[in-house]
């Protein structure tokens, strides 16, 4: 349970509550398919033979719903208990339970209240809050099993009169049950659903009806054979208490478009006539595409599912409808995402949601986990197609501009920065046809010298841009905004230049994972010939605080290094001796001063590489940890304020030296560890920096929305390293077909 949840919970009334001396019995109320509803008692301190009078707390919410949303139980919150304590110190027996039916298991809990042997049965009474008291007052007019004596109801949604819905909004927002959801139909005299079918080569009909004087009562024919070809449903509403201009026009016959299109279009032999015509989906529609989702799992079943996007022609409500999975709508909610320029709905479809409809439980819409679970990857695959979309339309039109000539730019882009400059470009570009009204409609000239115009004040002063959307071009006032926040933290130049460290850097990490691990390349990979240079110019792999200050000096030109660093002279510096005599030698060092009170402060990371094919065995990690123990043992540095962290780094670290990493009370991967020596010893895989990596990355890599490929991988490494790439990674050896 979240913290905020778990606070909501434990919350209680803001009065002194007294304390309550009393009974609490746990108890189960069967309900007529068998089932049980859980109910807790509270009796006050009196015998056990009183009746005392008891007051029946409603709860408006389905319990697992309820739960989902809030982190527990209605009955079990802080605030119900309150209340009960009140209750009970006043004299008043306080009863709570958990409903999965509301309105059926309210009925229940109020019958069998009034029959238990510790309650009075004439002086039971119901209270209810906000969007409980819905469910309580109209179970109440639709008279109970039992009397009640009295009803509190706090600060609570009632009925909407005629003509209002600000109850059936409520509720569909806050996900209570609403008790006067049936007011639509007290707006007709008469309702009938007239149904025809085949059985046995016969066919048959029968009727539904009620009238608006006894909605509690429908009628319901026995099925007669009658002479008849087609087979369906008509219902028939007559005498409408007032005018339903929704229910005409194109407006009203797009809206049945849309709640049918997924079924008529699994369907096509059915028909709707609608208003004397035919609704016929595929007459507006724009583009239909279908997705399969990953397997959502819930409560252990595995739960498939698919998702339909229609775009339309005319302007619509957006919508994404629940679907079983023959297309046939159960409700709708709300998309969640934001796709400008588009009009469209979408249909989620799974036979799970026939299930959840089954059991009531399809109305909780994203307080039901499973439901959440489902709404969450339809959006992202919502998301997923729009961003193509997008990018398909902006394709189109750059190819129309380039076949008008208006385009600034001629053949492939000359370099990195140039093809970034041009997808800036685009964007800038794409969004003028968007807002400007009648742009795609201006002459060619016109087009030709403003995008000559955009281009030169994007690469020479693209701090202009925003006046010229302002003074000329009249973007939307919320995109003036953005632009003019962005240009006050940063130049336009700035966030290419950012983009592009973080591309190459995702590329670095790509290539660096084919030569570490993809043969032949791992196996042709010498250790300092070729890593090690490479890594020379990409130390933020290690951590992004450091810099390079030596490579591949010999331990004691380390110490001299050092030395310098602290400002002091090495005039006299003698070799630093590992314990065997032998001079010590590291790979690569890197620097940095942490930023302390202490000034003098300084912190070195030395980084033992191995070849990617030798492991991290008992050897190595007691050749690191010698490198280690020889610097911190050394007279010259014991006083200083130096803080050394040894790694040793490669493909494979073997169980021997993974056992000796994994000890008790200190962290995963610390083979030596010396507080007064201010000394750490590291082993770590190359699999584990290159993932730490892409965590540090992963926010930015998500906001550019880019994808490292195998090929721009190695056209950075070609472009940047190729003196040291083994010959295995040359273009001539990889081809061109490298994704």
């Amino acid at each position: 349970m979240s913290a905020d949840k778990s606070l909501l919970c434990q919350r209680e009334l803001a009065i002194p509550l007294p304390a309550v001396a009393g009974e609490i019995s746990h108890e189960r109320v069967p309900r007529d398919d068998g089932s049980e509803i859980e109910l807790d008692a509270y009796y006050p301190a009196t015998s056990p033979t009183a009746r005392n009078p008891a007051v029946v707390i409603a709860s408006g919410y389905r319990d697992t719903g309820f739960e989902a949303a809030v982190g527990c139980r209605f009955k079990d919150m802080g605030w119900t208990k309150s209340w009960v304590r009140l209750f009970v110190s006043s004299g008043i027996a306080a009863f709570v339970y958990s409903p999965r039916d509301v309105e059926a298991d309210f009925a229940t809990i109020v019958s069998a209240v009034a029959a238990h042997t510790r309650v009075n049965s004439s002086r039971v009474g119901v209270f209810a809050s906000s969007g409980h008291a819905t469910i309580a007052l109209t179970s109440i007019m639709r008279q109970l099993p039992v009397a009640v004596s009295c009803v509190s109801l706090l600060y609570g949604y009632t009925l909407d009169l005629a003509g209002e819905s600000r109850v059936a909004a409520a509720a569909k927002m806050f996900k209570f049950e609403n008790g006067c959801a049936e007011r639509s139909l007290a707006e007709v005299e008469h309702v009938e659903w007239q149904t025809t079918y085949r059985e046995n080569d016969e066919t048959y009909r029968y009727k539904i009806s009620a009238e608006r004087g006894n909605l509690k009562r429908w009628t319901i024919s026995d099925p007669e054979k009658v002479n008849a070809r087609g087979t369906g449903t008509i219902v028939e509403i007559s005498a409408l208490t007032r005018n339903y201009t929704s229910l005409e026009g194109d407006v009203a016959r797009q809206a049945v478009a849309e709640e049918f299109a997924l079924y008529l279009r699994q369907y096509p032999d059915v028909t709707i006539h609608y208003d004397r015509r035919d609704i016929d989906p595929a007459a507006v529609e724009i583009l239909v595409r279908d997705y399969d989702l990953p397997v959502v799992e819930h409560d252990g079943a595995r739960i498939a599912a698919g998702l339909t996007v229609i775009e339309w022609r005319t302007s619509t409500e957006r919508a994404l409808y629940l679907c079983d999975d023959k297309g046939f709508t159960l409700g709708h909610v709300a998309p969640g995402i934001q796709a400008p320029g588009f009009q469209f709905t979408a249909y989620l479809k799974t036979d799970y949601f026939r299930e959840l409809d089954a059991r009531g439980d399809l109305r909780l819409e994203e307080l039901h986990p499973g439901v959440k679970r489902l709404l969450d990857t339809a959006k992202l695959q919502m998301k997923e197609h729009f961003r193509q979309r997008a990018s398909e339309a902006a394709v189109d039109l750059v190819k129309e501009w380039k076949k008008e000539k208006v385009y600034p730019y001629e053949g492939e882009p000359a370099s990195v920065v140039e093809e970034v400059e041009r997808q800036v470009f685009d964007v800038v570009a794409l969004n003028v046809n968007s807002y400007v009204p009648d742009f795609s409609e201006s002459e060619q000239k016109s087009k030709r010298f403003f995008f000559q115009l955009l281009r030169e004040t994007l690469e020479t002063r693209p701090s202009a841009v925003q006046r010229i959307f302002q003074q000329v071009l009249d973007l939307p006032d919320e995109k003036q905004v953005e632009l003019d926040e962005l240009l006050k933290k940063t130049t336009l130049e700035g966030v290419i230049n950012a983009s592009k460290i973080v591309t190459d850097r995702l590329d670095f990490l790509r290539g660096l994972e084919l030569l570490l691990f993809e043969e032949p390349h791992r196996s042709a990979l010498l250790e300092r010939r070729e890593l090690q240079e490479m890594l020379v110019d990409h130390t933020w792999i290690f951590a992004e605080e450091y810099h390079l200050t030596i490579d591949d000096e010999s331990l004691d030109q380390v110490l001299f290094k050092h030395l310098e660093l602290l400002d002091r002279k090495a005039d006299d510096l003698q070799p630093v001796l590992r314990e065997d005599g032998s001079t010590g030698r590291i790979d690569m060092m890197l620097s940095r001063r942490i930023p302390l009170p202490k000034q003098d402060e300084r912190h070195h990371l030395v980084v033992e590489l191995k070849r990617p094919t030798v492991k991290i065995d008992s050897k190595a990690a007691s050749q690191v940890k010698g490198y280690a123990l020889a610097v911190s043992a050394d007279e010259r540095f014991i006083d200083t304020n130096t803080k050394w962290t040894f790694w040793a780094v490669s493909n494979v670290v073997t169980d021997e030296v993974q056992i000796e990493a994994s000890q008790p009370n200190r962290p995963q991967g610390i083979i030596l560890e010396n507080e007064k020596r201010r000394l750490q010893v590291w082993v770590k895989s190359w699999g584990q920096v290159i993932e730490e990596c892409r965590g540090r990355l992963r926010f930015f890599q998500e906001r550019l929305n880019y994808l490292s490929s195998k090929g721009s991988a190695l056209a950075y490494l070609r472009a940047t390293h190729a003196k040291y790439l083994p010959d295995t990674l040359s273009a001539a050896a990889v081809g061109d077909d490298v994704d």
